[in-house]
């Protein structure tokens, strides 16, 4: 009886290494540098908070948010850490401006409303992301997003002209890539960013800027 559990055991820790270090392949397949491209569809929402027009009047602001098509390219290392899990590094940038879209400036005085109108767009958008993923086998693998972001917002006031803001905050996500052939995969990704309160860019006012912005990738990409 005690042969045939200490061969149960020594067969169940053989199998169990074996099952890890197939895990382990699994994971070891999506090891090394890789790049992709993307093309999809993003939303950007500004807000804004607080605030004084020449230091005695307030106001609040009234805008549209930015929905476009939206390009990026992305670059990173993928290591396989324990298992079927890897921890990869990567950078996203979404060169270009994105279309305009309007915004007013309400600012209420003791003779009433008046109204600043303006555009404004959104350029250049990047992030550096920390990426844990789950490899579900050698061809499919998992994984999610945290890390920082970065962005241009540009603005174009008919009452207080020409000025551009650098927003700064965190990026979160989700991912799937699927091998097609050999080191050529597809994959698909939701992004997520929330940019902190920026101080408005125009001597005039004071207050605060803030943004979301969201997008849906898909596209192709080459792991070396």
């Amino acid at each position: 009886m005690k042969k045939l559990k200490l061969i149960a055991a020594i067969a169940t820790t053989g199998l169990l290494a074996i099952a890890n270090q197939s895990a382990y392949a699994q994971a070891e397949a999506w090891q090394g540098p890789w790049v992709h491209v993307g093309v999809g569809a993003a939303t950007f929402i500004p807000g804004f908070s607080g605030g004084q027009y020449m230091g005695a009047y307030p106001y609040s602001g009234s805008k549209k948010d930015i929905n476009t098509a939206i390009a990026s390219i992305s670059a990173g290392y993928t290591l396989a850490v324990s298992g079927p899990w890897s921890l990869g590094l990567g950078a996203t940038i979404a060169p270009g401006t994105s279309p305009s879209a309007d915004y007013a400036v309400l600012i209420t005085t003791p003779r009433g409303t008046s109204t600043g109108p303006g555009t404004y767009n959104v350029a250049n958008i990047y992030s550096i992301t920390l990426q844990p993923g789950y490899a579900i086998d050698k061809e499919k693998l998992v994984y999610a997003k945290v890390g920082y972001t970065g962005a241009t917002a540009n603005t174009n006031s008919d009452s207080f002209g020409k000025a551009s803001s650098t927003l700064s905050g965190y990026a979160l996500g989700l991912g799937y890539k699927q091998v097609i052939s050999g080191g050529l995969y597809g994959y698909a990704e939701f992004n997520y960013a929330s940019y902190s309160n920026v101080s408005v860019p125009y001597s005039q006012l004071s207050g605060n800027i803030n943004a979301t912005g969201m997008d849906v990738m898909v596209g192709l990409g080459w792991r070396f």
